[in-house]
């Protein structure tokens, strides 16, 4: 049965803390220090180069987000607690930061493809993105979808989320690992590992022609599996009709 979740807007709101790598002046080489928490946030049409909605549906609440859509750069970091000097790295997380809405119902659709919902969660207006983070991207943005509109999310649409997602998470891990090897030194072996973890943190849907073939992906995953789903509890239920209503049962008191 498929679970109530708020159809998200391009207003909504999304916070989160994300880990990166810092990097402090000196001489003669600038020393790189442990992962960081970085408070992050925005609303998911955070500006023109970033996220995809759908303008042909427009609500009170807003316009659409489709599903995969993706903040982008530019959102703010701000460590935490806040250094008594800035990280070299600093202006490079902001502008490689990525936010991206993984879930979505195959069912609802817009001319440009699925709705994303916030999900998948039990409290229908909170959802989960994944943000840009070392060594790998990791689902740490919270989005609050408050608002009257729902979608029904299902186990296949569930199934079909995260699939993706740990696609985006093993690419980018694999990629940065390898980028990691390049003879540059410590410091800017991690430096440069760091930057293209970062940049494929966006995921797959980051390069052309990929996000057609990312949702024709997850539509495929989530109707096979709600077909396999609906058609067991069909089969429960035609078992228990057909026990409770043998013809070769006397039923008379």
């Amino acid at each position: 049965m498929p679970i109530p979740q708020a159809v998200l807007k391009h207003w909504d709101p999304m916070i989160g803390v994300d880990f990166h790598m810092g990097l402090q002046f000196a001489v003669p080489v600038p020393i790189p220090f442990p992962m960081l928490p970085h408070l992050v946030g925005g609303v998911l049409m955070w500006g023109p180069w970033g996220g995809t909605s759908e303008p042909t549906v427009r609500t009170f609440h807003g316009d659409v987000m489709l599903r995969g859509t993706n903040m982008g750069s530019l959102v703010p970091h701000i460590s935490l607690p806040p250094l008594p000097f800035v990280s070299l790295l600093q202006p490079v997380w902001i502008l490689l930061s990525s936010s991206k809405t993984e879930f979505g119902v195959a069912s609802v659709r817009c001319a440009g493809g699925p709705v994303a919902v916030a999900g998948p969660n039990p409290i229908p207006f909170l959802g989960a993105n994944l943000n840009c983070n070392e060594p790998v991207s990791m689902p740490t943005g919270v989005v609050l979808g408050i608002n009257t509109h729902f979608a029904g999310f299902t186990i296949g649409d569930f199934i079909a989320g995260t699939l993706m997602t740990a696609i985006d998470i093993g690419i980018g891990f694999l990629l940065g690992k390898v980028s990691g090897k390049g003879g540059l030194g410590e410091v800017g072996e991690k430096v440069l590992s760091s930057i293209v973890s970062n940049i494929l943190g966006r995921g797959i849907s980051a390069v052309p022609g990929i996000n057609s073939a990312e949702n024709a992906l997850q539509d495929f995953i989530s109707t096979e599996v709600n077909t396999e789903v609906n058609n067991v509890v069909d089969r429960i239920a035609d078992s228990v009709n057909d026990y409770f209503n043998d013809p070769a049962v006397d039923e008379r008191p």
